[in-house]
């Protein structure tokens, strides 16, 4: 499932072995709160503000600027995650979606915390192509969108910096939204996290 696939995907970019010095010494993308290590889920976002509640400030993080709000997320305990303003969230060629970037407690139990996003229903779907918003899919259209995209097979690597980039939102009954990328390079589309070719039908929603 998709979804399994995309919680893999973030799971893999906040686990990091070893002790507290291991992961600062590291090129993970953490910030420290309460004494304690938080890592960037990387495709995990929080866009609407009124789900935030401001608890504290960046003093330490490898790349959040000093003094970078810190917020409690609506209906999660700072304890385990938490959300930091992120302008390198708002610099995807124009697109106009505030983005609050998530970072999770390191060594966090996500069941504990209601991550498991593979057990829970997508609201909807919205489709931006170099930032520029084309379309939300709801029901059957993105039941079929994402029949299409657990379909996806084998591997190609396309190069970023050569390729057409759609961000693709799932949304749930959660302050929280699933963000990743698609690329596409001629008629061939690939997730751009870990290069999985998806079926040619894919191109159908993103035009």
């Amino acid at each position: 499932m998709l979804l399994i696939l995309v919680l893999f995907i973030i799971l893999s970019g906040c686990s990091l072995n070893g002790d507290e010095s291991n992961v600062e010494n590291s090129q993970a993308d953490y910030v420290k709160y309460n004494s304690h290590l938080y890592l960037k889920a990387i495709e995990m976002i929080v866009q609407d503000p009124t789900q935030l509640s401001k608890i504290d400030t960046v003093n330490e993080a490898s790349r959040i600027p000093e003094n970078t709000p810190i917020y409690k997320i609506n209906g999660y305990s700072d304890s385990n995650i938490i959300a930091v303003k992120d302008d390198n969230n708002l610099l995807e060629k124009g697109m106009k979606v505030y983005s609050y970037s998530v970072y999770l407690k390191k060594d966090l139990d996500v069941q504990s915390e209601k991550l498991n996003f593979s057990e829970q229903k997508i609201e909807s779907i919205d489709v931006y192509k170099e930032g520029k918003f084309l379309r939300t899919l709801k029901g059957e259209q993105g039941k079929d969108f994402i029949a299409l995209i657990n379909d996806a097979k084998g591997s190609k690597h396309i190069d970023i910096n050569n390729a057409e980039k759609y961000s693709i939102f799932y949304k749930f009954n959660s302050p929280i939204i699933l963000k990743y990328d698609v690329l596409q390079d001629n008629n061939e589309y690939v997730l751009a996290n870990n290069d999985l070719l998806l079926p040619l039908e894919v191109g159908d929603y993103l035009k």
